[in-house]
């Protein structure tokens, strides 16, 4: 295999590309070949490698993905949970409780305390609460027994290191 040399061939999955490719490959003049689009002919070939394909721009994958996003949008505007996010952590919670207080803020040292010790002087409950980090950043979910009112909120809102909090 001294004379091949690397070989980019895209998007060809038509028999006849296939059948020279494989001629190519038998006569060593392409060392290896990979391929998102196995059929019989490639499968178990040797210097073939056989990858499934992922299908990222097809018009299913599109209308999926779609589907997905506004699954995810709605999720997190009824239920305050993050699922796939670029810029923010992942962060789900199982509903608990009667209201959550959902707060993204800067990630750092005795935030938590702050939120907790707002929510609890009005006599509220934590049934369930997350906090998950993401570089600078952070995301609380916090499920109470009833809810807050908005000067609590408010004074939430109000810590320097706050950037949103909504109550869903």
């Amino acid at each position: 295999m001294a004379n091949t040399a690397p070989v980019l061939a895209r998007s060809l999955r038509r028999s006849c590309f296939i059948d020279a490719m494989l001629a190519a490959i038998a006569s060593g003049r392409v060392g290896k070949y990979v391929t998102d689009f196995p059929n019989e002919k490639v499968v178990g070939v040797d210097n073939i490698i056989a990858l499934p394909h992922l299908g990222a721009c097809t018009p299913e994958s599109e209308e999926k993905s779609a589907v997905m996003a506004a699954r995810e949008l709605y999720d997190y505007l009824a239920n305050g949970n993050i699922k796939n996010s670029v810029n923010f952590p992942d962060a789900t919670l199982e509903r608990m409780g009667v209201s959550r207080v959902c707060i993204l803020h800067q990630n750092v040292p005795t935030m938590l305390n702050q939120f907790l010790e707002i929510t609890c002087s009005t006599g509220l409950n934590v049934e369930n609460m997350i906090n998950k980090a993401y570089g600078a950043y952070a995301y609380a979910m916090i499920d109470l027994n009833g809810r807050l009112d908005d000067d609590q909120v408010a004074k939430i809102d109000r810590i320097p290191e706050v950037i949103r909090v909504r109550v869903v």
